[in-house]
């Protein structure tokens, strides 16, 4: 059996990251597993990347730009540009030997000018069962990647909450038609990374009649793992009895992420306890790490590619709080988790399938800072905490180790070609 996972990169960005990670690991079993990225940012072999020429490179630029400015020249607003894809504009990958040799193709994440409505057409065409990952919303609506309150989806988009002027037939219900066409045109299914994003999927009236399955990303245990706190604190120079708090993000300052819950509530702390100035720390990785007008120490860690950097970060730290109010199956959560550090979380998304409340982490009610502020509290003060850091391992291995969810995408796939 041949897999080709297809996503718009191999490591950048949450759905990137869970892609490379399952590609590496069903190879293993099946060794002609191959993976097409628009944006190749390793050497690993079996991947092929779409940039490896100045003309390619600026090819994607185009595309990216194109479709961008499409959709901003019908925006609302700044602080939704990307917040909608319509998938206007790509690259058509179906002459690839990747995809002729395939017995199945995967899609994850192929937005931002990477696949087409058409383009994906293209790939139905083929009569190959097309597999779509479901990391956020944008397979089975008008465009948005997360709905938030709007339920048009459920029946027919139009009357966009994203688009400045919003009408029955505007440019959501055109992109929504568009996937209407497209789904009643090939063999398609559907895996949803959590009971959240599935509960919504299966309500939709694009793909609510397809087949849905449930699987989760997968971790590697092997290297995210529990480490000797204090230890990694001296090799990284940071505090050693300092209580440490993380916080990453592919771009702290989208505003999905909630970085601000997380500021506000190290705000309200420091109003009651001036000494966390010298008590707390904060340590943040991704773009915009470097953080203005913080109550507490801040120790920026920037955008780190590998992951054996970044799980050093989890090891090193007391806490990891990812106050998000919009996820689907956050990755950043379930790294904290595999590497023994509690989490503090709202309660929203997908996040649910991975934080039993009071167990593994704190989930607190969404939107609510003093509940962050409860969970801060909780987790500090706790008499005993490395039971629950022997449950945060626990929960990864039983439901997200690589072994599990790689049998579980394996026996999928088989069940479609049969």
């Amino acid at each position: 059996m041949k897999i080709t996972i297809v996503n718009s990169s191999d490591i950048r960005g949450g759905a990137a990251i869970a892609a490379f990670r399952l590609f590496k690991a069903i190879r293993k079993i099946l060794p002609e597993t191959r993976m097409l990225v628009r944006e190749k940012l390793t050497s690993t072999s079996g991947i092929k990347g779409l940039d490896s020429s100045l003309l390619q490179k600026c090819r994607i630029k185009f595309n990216f730009w194109f479709e961008l400015i499409s959709f901003i020249l019908r925006s609302k607003g700044r602080n939704v540009w990307f917040d909608f894809s319509p998938a206007n504009t790509g690259q058509n990958i179906s002459r690839y030997s990747e995809i002729k040799n395939a017995d199945i193709i995967h899609l994850h994440w192929v937005n931002g000018g990477f696949l087409s409505i058409n383009n994906i057409r293209k790939l139905a065409k083929t009569g190959k069962p097309v597999v779509w990952s479901l990391h956020d919303m944008n397979p089975f609506t008008g465009g948005c990647h997360h709905a938030a309150s709007c339920t048009n989806y459920m029946r027919e988009c139009g009357n966009c909450i994203f688009l400045r002027f919003p009408f029955d037939k505007d440019l959501s219900n055109r992109v929504y038609r568009k996937k209407l066409k497209l789904f009643r045109s090939g063999n398609f299914s559907f895996i949803a990374v959590s009971n959240w994003m599935a509960e919504r999927a299966r309500k939709s009236s694009l793909i609510g009649n397809s087949k849905i399955e449930v699987i989760p990303n997968s971790m590697d245990t092997d290297i995210f793992k529990p480490a000797d706190k204090f230890s990694i604190r001296e090799e990284l120079g940071l505090p050693r009895n300092k209580f440490l708090i993380l916080f990453g993000a592919a771009n702290l300052l989208d505003k999905r992420k909630g970085f601000v819950y997380l500021i506000q509530a190290l705000d309200k702390i420091k109003e009651t306890r001036s000494e966390i100035s010298e008590k707390y720390g904060l340590i943040t990785f991704g773009k915009s790490s470097i953080v203005e007008n913080s109550p507490v120490q801040v120790y920026p860690q920037a955008y780190l590619k590998d992951d054996y950097s970044i799980a050093k970060l989890y090891q090193a730290a007391d806490v990891y709080i990812s106050p998000t109010i919009e996820d689907n199956l956050p990755s950043t959560v379930m790294e904290s988790l595999s590497c023994g550090t509690p989490v503090i979380v709202f309660n929203t998304g997908g996040i649910p399938d991975m934080v039993d409340h009071k167990i593994n982490g704190y989930l607190a009610e969404f939107k609510n800072v003093n509940d962050l502020i409860t969970g801060i509290y909780w987790i500090e003060n706790h008499p005993e905490i490395n039971q629950i850091r022997e449950n945060c391992r626990e929960k990864v291995m039983k439901n997200f180790s690589t072994e599990v969810i790689v049998t579980k995408h394996i026996n999928f796939y088989r069940s479609l070609i049969k």
